[in-house]
């Protein structure tokens, strides 16, 4: 299921334990009463509603937005926003800690610079892309645009760290 919703660019916005515990009521049969009339169009009508209560479309692309706005927004992913040496221009710093391939923590600091023009002006599409990217904040990090401009849920790290093996499955 979770393949088949990545391949159609829906992303599951459900944690693991959740996902773990429908996955148990479906191979068991236990969204509807096996007495049901039609009980497999009931069966598979549950499984519907609940994959659109704990799915979201991915969303690709920016939005033109003021400067205000997307220092709020970096603010929300913990971005450190401060003026750089040269004029009009900004330095944009955020750590992440990722596990390492021991199964300890790893603590990188990602940094951008760019241009800017002020608060109330708009920012330009591929400065947006330039610090989404290089901080990490991109789809391919998890972080897609309903996630980034508006705050909808984020998929579980359970899903967004499977989700490439799942993809794989996916093509098979």
């Amino acid at each position: 299921m979770l393949a088949f919703l990545d391949r159609n660019n829906v992303i599951a916005t459900c944690d693991q334990d959740d996902l773990f515990k429908f996955t148990l009521l479906v191979a068991q049969h236990g969204l509807v009463p096996l007495s049901c009339d039609q009980f497999a169009d009931r069966e598979v009508l549950k499984i519907a509603d609940w994959i659109k209560a704990n799915s979201r479309r991915v969303e690709k692309g920016e939005r033109p937005i003021p400067w205000l706005r997307l220092r709020r927004i970096l603010k929300k992913f913990d971005c450190e926003i401060s003026p750089a040496s040269k004029g009009s221009q900004l330095d944009i710093q955020r750590q992440v800690t990722r596990p390492s391939r021991l199964g300890r923590k790893r603590t990188k600091r990602l940094k951008t610079h760019v241009a800017w023009g002020g608060d109330g002006t708009e920012v330009a599409r591929n400065t947006i892309n330039k610090i989404r990217t290089e901080l990490e904040l991109d789809e391919p990090h998890g972080i897609d645009s309903s996630a980034f401009y508006d705050g909808q849920a984020l998929p579980d790290d359970f899903i967004q760290q499977y989700r490439t093996v799942l993809r794989r499955l996916a093509r098979l």
